[in-house]
């Protein structure tokens, strides 16, 4: 059988589990609640998968006279649905110039097909990932016996930030 977006999309959950479970400093509702959320709501993607970036905004992409020239800080990359780095990139490009418009010149420039009715479950799947990445942040400064205080500040700031958008999501549901 071949695997689908679908089929990565579960991976990607369980795979949010598993690291929370073994990197959480102590259990955080949101997180969990955020979790369930996801794996009650994976949305039917029987389509190939595509390479995602999983980190597409400005902050990673080089320009050169005006052009993208290169997407940099892979560490996030996996097989999955294109439209996940699409809706990240939302709020970043809304700065810029109408979405719609980005998603014509996207669509022009052979980008597929991008299905608006999954935005929401890739900005919670984003919102969990990242804020897992803090919560694994904190693991290693408390395991450390030499931890960084940018490391420090920065991982207690996002990880408040990413939780107060998962609950945000959540309550929108």
């Amino acid at each position: 059988p071949k695997l689908t977006v679908r089929d990565c999309l579960m991976r990607q959950i369980e795979g949010c589990e598993a690291f929370y479970r073994r990197h959480r400093l102590q259990a955080s509702p949101t997180i969990a609640a955020g979790l369930a959320w996801l794996r009650a709501n994976v949305p039917q993607a029987d389509e190939a998968p595509s390479i995602v970036h999983g980190d597409a905004g400005l902050n990673n992409m080089l320009m050169h006279e005006g052009k993208i020239s290169v997407m940099v800080d892979w560490e996030l990359v996996h097989p999955g649905d294109a439209g996940e780095d699409v809706s990240y990139t939302h709020d970043w490009v809304y700065r810029i110039m109408p979405f719609e418009e980005f998603l014509d010149y996207y669509h022009r420039c052979g980008g597929p097909r991008y299905h608006v009715e999954r935005e929401k479950f890739y900005r919670m799947l984003a919102d969990v990932r990242v804020g897992l990445y803090t919560v694994r942040i904190r693991d290693m400064l408390r395991k450390s016996d030499h931890p960084e205080i940018a490391l420090m500040y920065g991982a207690q700031h996002y990880y408040g930030y990413f939780i107060q958008n998962i609950a945000k999501n959540l309550l929108a549901t």
